[in-house]
């Protein structure tokens, strides 16, 4: 027979445990249904309690009746409520949030579209720590995909790879949201509802069909926000991961093992290696108790210096041989094939390589939104890459490349330069001046792809392409390289 304390101990911590903490429900106020993963914040506490699948949270019991909790849940109207209340009644009713669907113009012409995949559509293929990605139970990971073709499109579906590490059949929630056109960062939210979705197995594509949203992916592309939950089921999860890795010392090289422990309580997401000048702007994360987007750190004025390691090995970090891990995530979007065409032409290299042959290098000179594009100009000018600038970061209508080319092959010959210092001086200073300006400007879509910028009352033409920005030297006096 036990001992009496044996018997008695497990009971203790039971009655302990109800004595703390109460539990209560989340429902909607509609259906009665419960809502899955809604949020608690303790108004006086600054912390955020997440409900499970079944809409229930538990409460400490210590907490005062005049303590307030806020409970969102996307797809629903934020409600507050007090603790003394939430006690007496122990369930919360949320009331649906009416959806604001976007106007549909009907016509009698027949449109024909085409439905492209945008992302990672591969699998990841090693077993090394770029082939996997988790995160803690309501964090948020945002991924950015462009859009390569910068045309308006509509959202079909998301795809999302799960692996089999984990918890393949945890449950995670699915957000879009905007790319915002001056800078490459998660902006409003277009997901409606509080769409959840899980694996079964894994090593599998989740498919989760978003047409009843009616989202819009504009010329930059979304972001789409993977929101982990822990698996009920599970206990802490524990996987010891090895793979081999070559290094290099004194020109020769050498294997070695690499061995970590890697903890998973929830989905674990496929991801693929993408090179750093490729994909900095595309990882970012948000937690419950931030609520704050912040993007995963790269220190890159450390890039091209020399470190050594404590095993003697020397490395040399830049753009090109830092990688990040990027989740296996795809979108079907559905383009109107004639929104696919524009009306500025990208400059043909042979024309501007009578004057001099130069290297794109969207790194030095990123392009990704309009705020970049514009501290390209600056920074170009400020290097005397006028080449650059007309090569890579301008667009023409038919004659104007031919009138301008003409006119800086006659002054370089005359003055064996392209623009004198005074002229870039001028350029230079009117282009920071706009780029200061650049957060009460307005960008008005004049067609697909072209765009027009409203600074101060100056006009810019601005044309986006394979999610490349460029503007129209030829759309303000300031920026024609008159001579």
């Amino acid at each position: 027979m036990k001992p009496l304390k044996n018997i008695l101990a497990p009971l203790l911590v039971i009655l302990m445990h109800n004595l703390c903490f109460a539990q209560y429900k989340v429902i909607d106020k509609t259906s009665k249904a419960p809502v899955p993963y809604a949020y608690v914040k303790l108004s006086k506490q600054n912390k955020v309690l997440l409900s499970d699948f079944k809409g229930e949270f538990n409460l400490d019991s210590t907490l005062a009746l005049s303590d307030s909790l806020k409970i969102t849940c996307i797809g629903f109207e934020d409600k507050f409520v007090s603790v003394a209340a939430i006690k007496k009644n122990s369930i919360v009713e949320l009331a649906p949030s009416t959806k604001q669907l976007d106007e549909v113009t009907v016509t009698a012409k027949k449109e024909k579209y085409l439905t492209k995949k945008l992302g990672v559509t591969k699998k990841p293929r090693h077993n090394s720590g770029f082939t996997r990605i988790t995160t803690r139970n309501g964090d948020e990971r945002a991924t950015w995909i462009p859009n390569n073709y910068s045309a308006p499109g509509r959202l079909k579906s998301v795809n999302v790879f799960i692996t089999d590490k984990g918890f393949p059949d945890a449950h995670f929630r699915v957000h879009v949201y905007e790319c915002d056109l001056f800078q490459t960062k998660p902006g409003k939210e277009l997901t409606q509802s509080n769409i959840i979705a899980c694996g079964t197995t894994g090593n599998e594509w989740v498919n989760i069909n978003l047409e009843s949203e009616h989202i819009y992916i504009s010329e930059n592309g979304c972001f789409i926000g993977i929101e982990w939950f822990d698996s009920p089921k599970s206990l802490l999860y524990y996987d010891t991961i090895q793979y081999g890795i070559i290094r290099y010392k004194n020109g020769k090289s050498y294997e070695n093992t690499h061995t970590y422990i890697e903890t998973r309580n929830g989905t674990v997401l496929g991801s693929v290696p993408e090179v750093y000048k490729y994909s900095r702007h595309k990882n970012w994360l948000k937690t419950p108790n931030s609520g704050k987007w912040l993007q995963f750190p790269t220190d890159e004025s450390k890039f091209n210096t020399n470190d050594t390691l404590d095993s003697g090995f020397v490395i040399n970090t830049n753009e090109n041989n830092l990688y990040l891990s990027i989740p296996c995530i795809n979108i079907e979007v559905s383009f109107r094939k004639d929104k696919l065409k524009h009306e500025y032409d990208m400059p043909r290299a042979y024309k501007l390589n009578r004057i001099e042959r130069v290297k794109e290098n969207r790194f030095k000179y990123p392009q990704g939104n309009v705020s970049e594009l514009f501290a390209s100009l600056i920074k170009a000018f400020e290097n005397d890459d006028i080449v650059y600038v007309l090569k890579y970061l301008c667009v023409y209508k038919e004659g104007e490349l031919k009138e301008i080319l003409e006119d800086f092959t006659e002054t370089a010959e005359q003055a064996g330069e392209l623009l004198t210092q005074q002229q870039k001086a001028e350029v230079i200073e009117n282009l920071k001046e706009f780029y200061s300006n650049l957060p009460y400007s307005k960008l008005t879509k004049v067609v697909p792809h072209h765009f027009n910028l409203s600074i101060n009352n100056v006009n810019f033409d601005l044309v986006v392409e394979k999610g490349v920005w460029k503007i129209s030297p030829y759309s303000h006096g300031s920026l024609r390289f008159n001579h």
